[in-house]
């Protein structure tokens, strides 16, 4: 199969492999060690591996979708395996993004089409929404030192430098566009700018960023910063849609400097299915704990059980009943046999012995055998997988599978502890 820029390599997200290429040395830096620099991987796979085989070079995938460019211009587009339809529905519920917006769009989904054609597609027409109704700019205060002072008198600073200096300290407050979210909508567009193949979209794209470049500041915005952006109700409806779109796509990907081209240099802009996942499910399961009159909390630190050691541990989520946890619950973005392995057994055994209560891994969607074990007799231990590939005619439709499915677990995992402990729960709704 030809492998060329026109051309690109297409892998399933999960687990995928290609056939053995010849790769340049440029292009096997550029997998083995800047795409893992460039997202910051201390841990975890990146998004391809390498493997040597019998007339070049296999490119594996780990996990993740979207697109990575390598230096040489050569494309690899990673498809998510429930589809970029449902990828939506996932990415939307994930992120709190306005779902119901997905079926309003009406963004295609041609088959062929890559993730990020779609996403960008979409981030296009709120961008676009967003200019025609105008960029919303904030004030910015600062301080200043001049002999006719046009603005509110600083004493502070002007005691701090009198009596030598002769200028007046003042505070002036001017209108700027260079707000943390307007930045930050730069970036992401530049992100996406640089990642698309040639084609009227790009060129749509790259239109608004000419308009964004003409108000906005190039200043370096990461999705750190985007964290503490709050949106009022006196914001556009665009700035309410494309706050999460631009969260992701910093969150996604790196870029280098995009007017100095790309073919040198290489790109990605892909997702990480586990932390998808993973957030997904901290959401379902969050609405189903509430049904039964719980709470949760995500990364819940629990230590103190080794005496003499500072060891703890942090469950992905723990289900609590006020101030008692009552379960355990683990994010796995694993496909597994017929049973969990060993080692992920293992650990949420470690968590359920440590709470005292049931405990549940939540894998993908997936068919797993072997789902009901127990721990020392005392506690139940379940798994279940996710219904993220069921076809459904709309994101509504999409989350009510989710969260039914997320509810019914909980109470098939109090029902089979009951059983197990011999205590009376009753958690209902």
């Amino acid at each position: 199969m030809s492998w060329t820029e026109e051309s690109p390599l297409e892998l399933d997200a999960h687990n995928d492999a290609s056939e053995p290429y010849e790769l340049s040395e440029s292009e096997v830096r550029f997998v083995t060690q800047t795409l893992p620099d460039m997202m910051g991987l201390t841990y975890g796979k990146p998004p391809l591996t390498l493997q040597r085989d019998v007339g070049g070079t296999r490119i594996e995938s780990t996990g993740a979708a979207g697109t990575v460019i390598l230096p040489t211009g050569r494309a690899v587009q990673l498809h998510p395996t429930a589809g970029v339809e449902n990828f939506l529905y996932m990415w939307a519920y994930a992120t709190g993004f306005d779902g119901h917006s997905l079926t309003e769009l009406s963004i295609p989904t041609e088959t062929g089409d890559m993730l990020l054609e779609i996403f960008a597609r979409l981030f296009e027409t709120e961008l676009a929404n967003l200019l025609r109704s105008g960029l919303q700019p904030a004030y910015h205060e600062e301080s200043r030192l001049d002999d006719q002072p046009r603005g509110q008198l600083d004493l502070q600073r002007q005691i701090q430098q009198a009596p030598f200096g002769t200028n007046v300290a003042y505070r002036q407050r001017s209108l700027t566009y260079d707000t943390t979210l307007n930045k930050g909508i730069r970036r992401a567009t530049e992100h996406l700018v640089q990642v698309l193949p040639s084609g009227i979209l790009r060129d749509r794209l790259y239109s608004r960023l000419m308009t964004l470049r003409d108000y906005i500041s190039e200043t370096d915005v990461t999705a750190a910063d985007m964290k503490t952006v709050e949106i009022t109700r006196l914001s556009a409806d665009a700035y309410h849609r494309l706050l999460p779109m631009v969260k992701s796509l910093l969150e996604w990907g790196f870029i280098g400097d995009i007017f100095s081209g790309r073919s040198n240099r290489g790109c990605a802009l892909v997702v990480r299915m586990w932390k998808l996942h993973e957030a997904i499910v901290e959401r379902a399961y969050e609405r189903a704990a509430n049904r039964f009159g719980l709470r949760t909390e995500t990364q819940d630190r629990h230590s103190g059980f080794i005496s003499g050691a500072n060891f703890h541990v942090k469950p992905d989520i723990v289900i609590y009943d006020g101030s008692n946890p009552v379960a355990v619950l683990d994010a796995k973005w694993k496909n597994i046999d017929w049973k969990p392995e060993n080692k992920q057994l293992y650990q949420l055994s470690a968590y359920i012995k440590i709470l005292d209560t049931p405990g549940m891994l939540i894998y993908p969607d997936q068919s797993i055998p072997k789902t009901d074990f127990e721990v020392e007799e005392s506690h139940a231990l379940k798994a279940t997988s996710v219904p993220l590939n069921e076809s459904v005619e709309s994101y509504e439709k999409f989350s009510s599978l989710i969260e039914k499915h997320a509810t019914q677990s909980l109470r098939d995992l109090f029902a089979t502890e009951a059983d197990v402990s011999g205590s009376n729960i009753e958690y209902d709704f």
